[in-house]
């Protein structure tokens, strides 16, 4: 009983994409060559009068290219596909062909255009689109003059044959090449792709949002990018948005555009549709008829959404959605970048998230240590010199008296203050709570006039601002700073401030009438810092670490204060 046995190398096992697509290029065009050569011997044994009157010249060139095809293929040149071992096989197949298509007048259309397709394949599957284009104009060249030649040798009409011959060429050469530059094309986005940006050391504190939005928007060559993202047991919706070279971050009320898609069958698929308020989108398997556009009507209102793609992402610790706007054509291709983006962007998020949690966590062990140092140290110390404020004002006269329980007073205050400090850590909600800007910073001014012996003004606009309990407190030691500063260094008996909050940001003007900063006259600004020696170092740091600006005029005539922060 006969047994057929396979090669083996010959993949006995299911097919997959390693052992059937995962192969050099060489060593599909060297099999199929085989094939093709074998498929033209049969034909030419069948009907070997469609190839007269040269028939005896047809065979020996079939056969003889036969043996090359078996001899490159026995060679294995895959194994090495050097440039010049390609492009010779390469001339040898154009060569054949031109030669097979002389001898038998061009009269088997189908041979013809089934060859040369080959021929083009090959030259896609080994280069460039560049390198398709080119093909095809040499075989159609070649072509076309071997036949004007051979018609007016023999003066037989063909003229014909040979051009559409050589137009087909061209033709398949066309989207051969389309193919190619389409297939470059992908490669190079998905390469730009995966050099995904790391961490920036240089803001450890903060989300890199901004560079990845970035790195995405050209990847992808959109304008915009939209990442909208809820964390887990926090009512907050945060919302990232890069848009033509910029970024910017806010934060609204979660459900502030519902679950982004209005249909629940859809909630966690990925989409892209040119007309985001039509009824049509198209999803991974395909394009779908929905009841109603697929984005919510608020989401599209906010963000004047017209084309776009949507891929989900879930992660540990949060849970959202990006949108990629304003490109100009959509395909499943760029759909399925898409999701890769929206996968990166939850893992991104989700680090974010673990850090602060992390920094969070070693904050509270450090204010753990500094609590039981203080504890035992500096309050114990306040104590005392509270009570022997006491005991020394009680043989004193009254205007002593009333100035040392002013002291007396001072330190009973700071006590309070540190023991509050000393207290609960409060939560991310208390930190975001909106408390009153302008009654907050009124009660730090009063206290800092009575403990400096001065006047102190302020003026907020608008008079009912709010803002985050945490902002309050830095403000309030930004002013607390700023007081001191003007009645230690500049000898000021009037200390005025005016606070400006705006959808940008909040500007605080701070202006007093003494002689400015030991009695020196410069100018300071972070961005242009010509007199950073003499610029408060502790206000200054404060409002670089929010992300502020900080601008400052000394002058016999007094200080001059402004100060930017950005609304987060």
């Amino acid at each position: 009983m006969w047994r057929l046995r396979l090669p083996e190398r010959f993949p006995t096992g299911t097919i997959s994409g390693v052992n059937a697509l995962d192969v050099p290029a060489e060593r599909i065009i060297a099999e199929g060559r085989i094939i093709l050569i074998a498929l033209l011997l049969f034909a030419f044994e069948f009907n070997s009068d469609s190839f007269a009157p040269h028939g005896a010249a047809t065979f020996k060139t079939l056969v003889a290219y036969a043996g090359v095809a078996i001899a490159l293929s026995v060679a294995r040149v895959w194994r090495f596909p050097t440039p010049p071992t390609g492009l010779a096989v390469h001339a040898l197949d154009i060569a054949f062909l031109v030669s097979l298509s002389t001898l038998t007048e061009m009269r088997d259309s189908i041979f013809f255009a089934f060859f040369s397709f080959c021929v083009l394949l090959a030259a896609s599957l080994r280069w460039s689109w560049q390198a398709v284009l080119a093909t095809a104009g040499i075989i159609a060249l070649l072509v076309w003059s071997t036949g004007t030649v051979q018609t007016f040798r023999t003066g037989q009409p063909g003229q014909g044959v040979v051009v559409i011959g050589a137009i087909y060429v061209v033709i398949a050469g066309a989207m051969l090449a389309y193919s190619s530059a389409l297939r470059e094309r992908r490669r190079d986005q998905l390469a730009r792709l995966t050099e995904w940006p790391g961490p920036d050391p240089s803001q450890i504190r903060r989300p890199n949002l901004a560079s990845l939005l970035g790195h995405c928007a050209s990847a992808l060559e959109a304008p915009r990018v939209l990442v909208l993202w809820e964390e887990a047991e926090e009512p907050f919706l945060s919302i990232a948005m890069w848009r033509n070279g910029e970024y910017s971050h806010a934060r609204q009320m979660a459900g502030t555009y519902g679950s982004f898609v209005r249909s629940e069958k859809y909630a966690e698929s990925a989409f892209w549709t040119d007309d985001a308020t039509s009824n049509f989108a198209s999803m991974p398997n395909g394009p779908v008829r929905l009841g109603e556009p697929i984005v919510e009507g608020t989401l599209i209102h906010a963000f004047a959404i017209e084309s776009v793609a949507s891929a989900p992402f879930t992660g540990a610790l949060c849970k959202g959605r990006v949108f990629v706007l304003d490109r100009q054509r959509w395909s499943d291709f760029q759909l399925q970048l898409v999701e890769i983006v929206a996968s990166r962007l939850g893992n991104a998020l989700d680090r974010e998230i673990m850090q602060g949690q992390a920094r969070e966590a070693i904050a509270e062990l450090e204010r753990a240590r500094l609590i039981r140092d203080l504890h035992d140290g500096l309050l114990q110390s306040l104590t005392a010199a509270s009570l022997q404020i006491r005991l020394i004002s009680d043989s004193e006269t009254p205007e002593t008296q009333k100035r040392l329980e002013i002291v007396r007073q001072l330190l009973v205050n700071e006590q309070r203050r540190i023991r509050e400090a000393m207290g609960k850590t409060p939560s991310r909600n208390e930190r975001e709570r909106e408390v009153p800007l302008k009654t907050y910073l009124q009660n730090v001014l009063t206290d800092a006039a009575k403990q400096w012996n001065c006047k102190t003004s302020l003026k907020v606009d608008p008079p009912e601002a709010l803002a985050n309990a945490t902002l309050c407190v830095h403000l309030s030691l930004m002013l607390g700073e700023a007081v001191a500063n003007a009645i230690r260094h500049g000898h000021a008996t009037t200390v005025n401030v005016s606070i400006e909050k705006l959808p940008e940001g909040i500007t605080i003007h701070i202006c007093d009438n003494g002689h400015g900063f030991h009695g020196a006259s410069f100018s300071y600004d972070t961005e242009e810092p010509t007199g950073a020696g003499s610029a408060p170092l502790s206000l200054q740091d404060r409002v670089s670490e929010l992300g502020g600006r900080l601008g400052i005029k000394s002058s016999s005539a007094g200080v001059e204060l402004l100060i930017k922060l950005p609304v987060t």
